[in-house]
């Protein structure tokens, strides 16, 4: 599972996706940062992309969501 940190919304999900071929990886955890002020902040979204779907996981403190990351890489 790779993790990819994008600013740019309009290409973040080609550029996350293109990992999963380009470093073969399984997953790609997408975190779209608003301003650099996104940085440092006690909770987080994450889009899980596999080569078959995209999982939009809910702005959750990170211990929670880091869980949910773990789940979701169990199906891979």
């Amino acid at each position: 599972v790779a993790f990819k940190a994008e600013m740019d919304s309009k290409t973040a999900l080609s550029n996350a996706s293109s990992m999963i071929d380009n470093k073969q990886v399984d997953a790609v955890c997408l975190n779209l940062l608003q301003d650099s002020s996104s940085f440092g902040t006690t909770d987080n979204q994450i889009d899980f992309i596999t080569a078959n779907e995209i999982i939009s996981l809910p702005k959750l403190d990170k211990l929670s969501l880091s869980l949910k990351l773990l789940n979701e890489a169990t199906n891979i």
